[in-house]
C-alpha cells in the first residue's frame, strides 16, 4: 500500500530460516521508539500488501540460501523486479536501503540482497542509507547492530522528521556514536544515535537494573552510582567462579572480563518487553498425538508433506576405534507418498534430548508442571507490537511437549535474551558480565565465549546461578527447532522403496563453557534409538534380520529438493565429484544412476570421464563405502578413484587431502576443464575444504591456461554461473 502517513516507512524481509523475518520484526519495534512506524510485510505478499513502484521509502532485510539463491518468501518478487520489460524508471519514486544475511564459508556471500540492491538502482531507485551485509560466519551481529544504530537517525533524515515525539521515548539524552564494527559501509551522512545514561558503580554492592524500564538503549557508566542495591536481595547464591573483573591475572573467559571491557562504559540493546502469559489448568488433559508438528506451521525448503516412516537399517560404517562413528540409515518409503532423486535430502524432524528438557524445566522451577496442560496467551498490556505466540508453538499444550519438540534449546542465547537475564540476576559480578556479554562493548566476548562454544541456555544458567529469568522469557526468546537435512546416498532407480541417508555422530566434549559433554541433537537421537538394530554388517539380509527382532522404529521426515545438484544427464559431459568424509553420500547415488544409465548406452556412445576425489582419516577404520566405490571403479562406471588418508603413514609427498590430489592432478584436470563440457560437484565441509578445493581449482586454470590469479578466479566464478560448478557444503 501507498505510504501517506509523514513518519510511515515501508519494511520488507525476505527470511528462509526466520532470521531476516525477525530482525525485520526487530527493526518495526524499534522504530515506534524514534517516533516512526514501520509498514512491515514479507516479499511474497507483493501486489497483495504493496506495490514497489509506489513507494518512497522502503527497508529490505533479506537473506541469501542455497547456492547464492533468494529464499523461497522472495523468489517470486525478485522473478518481477527482474523482468526486462521494466523501464529504468520503474523505481524513481523509492528511496530505500537493504541489510543482506549471508554466510562467508558459502559461495556467492550474500548473493540475493547484492542482486535486489543491484536491480533495485538499475530501476531508478536511490539509496538514502548504504546497505549492510551481515556474516553468519562470525556473527550476524557484528554488522546488525551498528547498521541497526544509525538506520532510525537516516530515516528521519529521509522522511523530514526533525524530531521525536516526547512521548514515545522517555529519559533519553542524545550522545554521538562511533560504530565502525564489522562489514558495514560508512554511513552517507554523520548519525547520532539516542541512549539512555544509567550510571552504575562496579564495586560488590552492585547495583540492579531491575526497576529501571525504558524501550530506549542504555549507556552502562561506572562512575556516580545512583543506584542501590536492594537490601533485602538473597546474597547466598555468591558465584565464586564469577572472576574479578579487577584482578589483574584474570584472563578472559565466560565468566570474567579484562580491561578496557571490564572498566569500560557499556551500551545495552533495549529490554524486550514481555508478551507470551502462560497459564496451567490442571483440570484439563490434553492430547498431545492430536497436536499437529511444531502446531502446523509449514516447515522452510519442504518439497513433501511430513511423512512417518519405518528405520529399515543402521549400519555402522566406521571402526570401533575411529575418531567419529558414521551410520547409514535406511527408510522404509514404500506406500508412504515419499519421492526423491539423487542430490536431494530427507529432512529429520527430531526432538531435544529429554534429559535436557528436563533439566531446563527444572531451572526453571516449572518441572512439577512439565506435564500439565499450559494455555499461552498475549499479555493484554504488552508494549511489544504486534505480540503473538509464535506459530510453531501451539496456545495449548503442554511444557514438556513445547520443550521438547518446538524450540531449539541448544541454539545459544541471542543478546535480547542475555539482556533479560541481566534484569533477573541478583549476583552484583553475574549481573555485570551478562551486561557486558549482551553490549555493543562485549560483542567479541559474546561471539568468542558463548556463539563460537555453541553454549546453550542451561550451560548459561548454570554459569549464572543468581539468574533465575521467568518462563515466559525463554518461549519469547528461542528459536523453532529445526530439521536436520541429510544428503540421500541412495538412488529410486536402483532401490525405489528404500531412500538411505549418512552422517556422523556429532560428539562434543565437556569444557570451554559447556557444562556438560553431549552428542548433536538429530545425531545422537538417531543414534540413541537406533542402538537395537545396528550393525556392522552391509549386507541387507543381516539388516533386516536385525530389526525383525524388534518393533518398528518411526521417525517424521519430509524431503528437500535440491533443484542445481542433480547428476549430470548428458552421459558424455565428464565429471568430477569431490567428496571427503560423509560428503561422499550423494556421489553414491550420482553413480547408482549414472552406472544404470550407462548400461543402456550403446556401444558407440561416448562415456564422459567419471572421477571421484575421496578422503578420510584412516584406511582401515573410516573408508566409507569401500566395497561400493571399488566395484564402480571396476564396472568403469568410474574411471578414476583418488582416495587419500590424511592421519595413515604415507610415503613422502603423498596427498593428504582432496586438494592436495586435485593439484597433483593437475595436467589431466586442465585438459577436461579446457573441453567446456567438464561438470564438478564438490559436497562437504564449507569452512575449510570447499574453499580449498576451490583455491586449488583456480591454482589449476592459473598455472594451465595462463591466466592471471583473478582472471582465474572469475573464470572458476563463470563456470558456477554457467552451471559447471556445483556445490553442497555445510558448517
Amino acid at each position: 500500500m501507498p505510504i501517506n502517513t509523514k513518519n510511515q516507512f515501508l519494511l520488507l524481509y525476505g527470511s528462509q530460516t526466520g532470521q531476516a523475518k525477525a530482525i525485520a520484526e526487530e527493526i518495526a519495534d524499534k522504530a515506534g521508539n524514534h517516533g516512526l512506524h514501520a509498514d512491515i510485510h514479507c516479499l511474497s505478499q507483493t501486489e497483495k500488501t504493496f506495490n514497489l513502484e509506489k513507494e518512497n521509502c522502503a527497508v529490505f532485510v533479506v537473506s541469501t540460501t542455497g547456492e547464492g539463491d533468494a529464499p523461497d518468501t522472495a523468489s517470486k518478487f525478485l522473478r518481477r523486479l527482474r523482468k526486462k520489460t521494466l523501464p529504468n524508471d520503474y523505481l524513481c519514486k523509492l528511496s530505500y536501503t537493504l541489510l543482506g544475511l549471508g554466510d562467508t564459508n558459502y559461495t556467492n556471500f550474500c548473493n540475493c540482497g547484492k542482486t535486489l540492491n543491484k536491480r533495485i538502482l538499475e530501476l531508478g531507485g536511490k539509496l538514502f542509507y548504504n546497505p549492510g551485509w551481515a556474516d553468519d560466519g562470525v556473527g550476524l551481529e557484528i554488522v546488525v547492530e551498528p547498521w541497526l544504530d544509525n538506520l532510525f537517525e537516516s530515516l528521519k533524515k529521509q522522511l523530514h522528521i526533525s524530531s521525536v515525539p516526547t512521548d514515545t521515548i522517555m529519559d533519553i539524552t542524545a550522545s554521538n556514536t562511533n560504530s565502525n564494527q564489522g562489514e558495514i559501509l560508512d554511513p552517507l551522512e554523520k548519525n547520532t544515535d539516542l541512549n539512555t545514561v544509567v550510571n552504575l558503580q562496579m564495586t560488590d554492592n552492585d547495583s540492579h537494573l531491575d526497576n529501571i524500564a525504558s524501550n530506549a538503549d542504555k549507556t552502562i557508566t561506572e562512575q556516580d552510582s545512583d543506584l542501590t542495591q536492594d537490601s533485602s536481595r538473597n546474597n547466598s547464591s555468591i558465584n565464586s567462579d564469577i572472576g574479578s573483573e579487577n584482578d589483574p591475572n584474570t584472563i578472559p573467559c565466560l565468566t570474567s572480563s579484562v580491561p578496557p571491557l571490564s572498566y569500560s562504559d557499556l551500551t545495552l540493546p533495549a529490554m524486550p518487553p514481555s508478551y507470551i502469559h502462560a497459564t496451567f489448568d490442571e483440570n484439563h488433559t490434553i492430547n498431545l498425538t492430536d497436536l499437529p508438528r511444531q502446531n502446523g506451521y509449514p516447515f522452510p525448503s519442504a518439497n513433501s508433506d511430513v511423512r512417518v516412516v519405518a528405520i529399515s537399517s543402521a549400519t555402522i560404517l566406521t571402526s570401533n576405534d575411529a575418531v567419529k562413528k558414521t551410520l547409514k540409515i535406511g527408510l522404509d518409503i514404500k506406500n508412504s507418498g515419499i519421492t526423491y532423486e539423487p542430490g536431494d535430502s530427507v529432512s529429520i524432524i527430531c526432538p531435544n534430548n529429554e534429559h535436557e528438557v528436563k533439566d531446563l524445566l527444572q531451572r526453571l522451577n516449572v518441572l512439577e508442571k512439565a506435564d500439565t496442560t499450559v494455555n499461552l496467551s498475549i499479555i493484554p498490556d504488552t508494549k511489544k507490537r504486534r505480540a503473538v505466540v509464535p506459530p510453531h508453538i501451539p496456545e495449548q499444550a503442554t511444557l514438556r511437549h513445547i520443550f521438547l519438540t518446538c524450540i531449539d534449546i541448544r541454539e545459544p542465547p541471542k543478546k535480547a535474551l542475555l539482556r533479560v537475564f541481566v534484569e533477573h540476576a541478583s549476583h552484583p559480578r553475574e549481573k555485570r558480565r551478562l551486561q557486558e556479554l549482551c553490549s555493543k562493548q562485549g560483542s567479541n566476548d559474546y561471539s568468542q565465549f558463548i556463539r563460537e562454544q555453541s553454549l546453550s541456555i542451561m550451560d548459561i544458567l548454570r554459569t549464572f546461578p543468581s539468574c533465575h529469568p521467568p518462563l515466559h522469557s525463554i518461549l519469547e526468546h528461542t528459536s523453532r527447532l529445526k530439521p536436520r537435512p541429510y544428503s540421500a546416498c541412495s538412488a529410486p532407480s536402483s532401490c525405489p522403496d528404500r531412500l538411505e541417508f549418512v552422517f556422523n555422530v556429532l560428539e562434543i566434549p565437556e569444557g570451554n563453557g559447556r557444562h556438560t559433554a553431549r552428542q548433536g541433537v538429530c545425531t545422537g537421537w538417531l543414534d540413541n534409538i537406533t542402538k537395537s538394530i545396528q550393525t556392522n554388517n552391509e549386507d541387507l539380509n543381516s539388516q533386516i534380520s536385525s530389526l525383525s527382532l524388534n518393533e518398528d522404529i518411526q521417525i517424521p521426515i519430509f524431503t528437500r529438493t535440491n533443484q542445481h545438484f542433480r547428476p549430470p544427464t548428458d552421459l558424455s559431459c565428464p565429471v568430477i565429484f569431490i567428496g571427503p568424509g560423509t560428503g561422499v553420500a550423494p556421489f553414491i547415488g550420482f553413480l547408482l544412476e549414472r552406472q544404470k544409465h550407462k548400461q543402456s548406452l550403446a556401444e558407440d556412445t561416448t562415456y564422459g570421464e567419471t572421477w571421484l576425489f575421496y578422503g578420510c582419516r584412516n584406511k582401515d577404520k573410516d573408508y566409507l563405502f569401500k566395497q561400493k566405490l571399488e566395484d564402480f571403479q571396476s564396472s568403469r562406471t568410474l574411471n578414476k578413484l583418488c582416495v587419500c588418508f590424511s592421519r595413515d603413514e604415507q610415503p613422502e609427498n603423498s596427498p593428504r587431502y582432496v586438494q592436495d590430489f586435485l593439484l597433483q592432478e593437475t595436467d589431466a584436470i586442465s585438459k577436461l576443464i579446457k573441453t567446456e563440457k567438464l561438470l564438478i560437484y564438490v559436497c562437504g565441509d564449507a569452512k575449510n575444504m570447499a574453499k580449498d578445493v576451490n583455491e586449488a581449482f583456480v591454482k589449476i586454470i592459473k598455472s594451465k591456461m595462463g591466466l592471471s590469479e583473478e582472471e582465474a578466479k572469475n573464470y572458476l566464478m563463470k563456470m558456477r554461473l554457467h552451471r559447471r560448478y556445483f556445490e553442497d557444503v555445510w558448517t
